[in-house]
């Protein structure tokens, strides 16, 4: 079993788990992504019935914004602190497939923000909630004043849980907001592939790197992060709940 030693966050109590010898990494990490799965949060539960409004969807899209504008700096912080030869080529590749690709991430939801009828200046001057600016500072913190183990773990404990939840939100809006250009729905398909090929690459790494002296530190990192995504969810729903009743999709055009 665990032992687990409670840590205060900033938004929160979570709990860091301690190494025992009879708990592998593999069921460790598991429980932790379990424990703190996305998919199962009230907003993606109301999403996939249809019954997210159309202002609480924009709302979502402009914070994720944040998330996916912000993540290529977080990839370029843990290639800078890593000093291992083989991790750092690992780390480039990842870092080149982002921001070399031809159609990049952010642009690509840049389009499906307008084809919702959300502009780019909207996306750039959406104000950063609270637990967005949360997840933010977990993240790039792990990833630039920690070990690079430590920011891989937090970047993988984030886009491990993306393809499945791409998935369901391609599902939820064909189904309940058809959207008939494929053109406007690229990203989705886009960051299923990549973060499926990502987040099977820093596992690789975690799972080769980690010892029993940075265990505590490398899962503390996964469950901070974890944990964090959670909560950006519960802030939109905090701030935006009250529109957050029924069906109230509107096909646009």
């Amino acid at each position: 079993m665990l032992t687990r030693t409670i840590i205060k966050h900033p938004i929160g109590i979570i709990s860091q788990p301690s190494i025992a010898d009879n708990e592998s990494l593999s069921a460790t990490i598991a429980k932790i992504i379990e424990k703190h799965n996305v998919l199962k949060h009230p907003f993606f539960q109301l999403w996939n019935c249809g019954a997210v409004s159309n202002d609480t969807l924009r709302v979502f899209v402009s914070q994720f914004y944040h998330l996916i504008k912000h993540f290529p700096r977080m990839l370029s912080a843990i290639h800078s602190n890593t000093s291992e030869l083989l991790t750092r080529k690992v780390i480039l590749k990842t870092l080149n497939r982002e921001d070399g690709a031809k159609e990049h991430s952010a642009e690509l939801w840049v389009r499906y923000a307008e084809s919702l009828g959300i502009s780019r200046m909207e996306l750039e001057n959406a104000h950063t909630l609270p637990k967005t600016r949360h997840l933010l500072d977990t993240m790039n913190n792990f990833c630039r004043n920690h070990s690079s183990l430590e920011g891989l773990a937090s970047l993988y404990a984030y886009e491990v849980q993306l393809p499945p939840l791409f998935k369901m939100k391609m599902d939820g809006l064909l189904k309940y907001y058809p959207l008939t250009e494929k053109r406007n729905t690229k990203f989705f398909h886009v960051r299923q592939e990549r973060d499926t090929v990502h987040s099977l690459l820093e596992r690789e790494i975690i799972d080769k790197s980690v010892t029993t002296e940075n265990y505590t530190k490398v899962t503390f990192a996964m469950e901070s992060t974890a944990y964090a995504f959670w909560k950006f969810l519960d802030g939109i729903m905090e701030v935006y709940g009250k529109s957050i009743k029924q069906h109230t999709f509107v096909r646009l055009g």
